[in-house]
């Protein structure tokens, strides 16, 4: 290993902070499904795909600029024992992302949450099947 020259820029993404634990965001997402509130410090857009098998979830964003902050983490907390999470790298503009996840077989509802890990801010939603229009 060899170190660069001291007059040769390094460049390299900011990120100094490690943003919340995993387990505070599933207790925030479980605040949620339990019918409290998030803020919108950053925008979510949260969709359930109709007619998919099994279910499907459609998320989309347009995060701040990722010079000041870190990458996003995505949680969908399902109840007390079930969570997933996902780190979403970004781009240096703020332009829109977008993931299309698929949901365990059975989900009927959700809480989704996205955070800024490098400034700390957060947002979530709580996300249910849309009821059937057949009367059924």
């Amino acid at each position: 290993m060899r170190l660069l020259a001291g007059d040769l820029p390094l460049r390299v993404p900011r990120w100094r902070q490690s943003g919340s634990p995993e387990q505070l965001a599933e207790a925030r997402g479980l605040r949620l499904l339990a019918g409290g509130r998030a803020p919108s410090d950053l925008p979510l857009t949260a969709e359930w795909v109709g007619g998919a098998e099994p279910p499907r979830l459609r998320l989309t964003g347009v995060p701040l600029s990722s010079r000041e902050g870190g990458p996003l983490r995505l949680s969908l907390v399902f109840g007390p024992e079930a969570a997933q999470h996902l780190i979403v790298p970004l781009p240096e503009e703020a332009v829109p992302w977008r993931r299309e996840l698929t949901l365990p077989a059975g989900t009927l509802r959700l809480a989704v949450l996205v955070e800024d890990l490098g400034r700390g801010l957060w947002s979530g939603q709580l996300v249910a099947e849309p009821e059937s229009d057949d009367g059924l």
